[in-house]
């Protein structure tokens, strides 16, 4: 056992951060793993060797554990190797579809296409409601803003929306659209009291 810890060590580490997630209290990101009841089938959770056996070497450095949205259980069946990319156009915000120049392609296509942020794309279509062709050629500084939230369960306050979206595990594109009143917050966050938007701003959020 200890042998084929050592030679997958990566594989090693998403086994047991996952069994650590679902069942460990105290973590960042419990509301999103322990309380919401997600767990580990018996096969994986007594035996990496069964995990190592169901789903392999992961293909690179690149892919980390996916387990299917809406899925509460990670096992063979609802798990797999992907990159972040992909987990990323998996996700529902991103899957959105627009036409420009006479394409249609989900939002997650035409940023790679146009070099953007996938997340800048989505606040500039969907938060900010730009057209696709707006939202594409539009230049936008890449300094990244602190925003404070808090997380009005906890008490917790996170120093950006992007740190807040990592511990949670929420999309940071979503958590966004939550914040701005653009999608039903379904989440504890809300902006810091001392948070005031600036005028431009939107272009260097992420």
């Amino acid at each position: 056992m200890a042998s084929l810890r050592n030679q997958y060590r990566k594989e090693y580490s998403a086994w047991y951060n996952m069994i650590r997630r679902c069942y460990k209290q105290g973590l960042d990101n419990q509301e999103w793993y322990y309380d919401k009841g997600v767990t580990v089938c018996p096969e994986w959770l007594n035996s990496f060797e069964t995990f190592f056996a169901d789903m392999g070497k992961a293909p690179s450095k690149e892919h980390s554990l996916d387990r299917v949205e809406g899925s509460t259980v990670y096992s063979k069946d609802t798990c797999k190797w992907s990159t972040q990319t992909e987990q990323t156009r998996n996700r529902g915000e991103f899957n959105i579809v627009r036409e420009y120049l006479g394409e249609s392609l989900c939002l997650a296509e035409w940023a790679e296409r146009y070099g953007l942020k996938r997340a800048v794309l989505y606040y500039r279509v969907v938060v900010l409601g730009w057209d696709i062709g707006q939202a594409l050629t539009t230049p936008y500084e890449n300094t990244k803003i602190q925003q404070k939230v808090t997380n009005t369960g906890t008490g917790q306050e996170f120093k950006s929306v992007n740190m807040a979206a990592k511990v949670s595990g929420i999309a940071q594109p979503k958590l966004w659209a939550m914040l701005h009143g653009k999608a039903p917050n379904t989440s504890n966050f809300v902006f810091a009291k001392d948070y005031k938007p600036a005028i431009g701003q939107q272009f260097s959020l992420f």
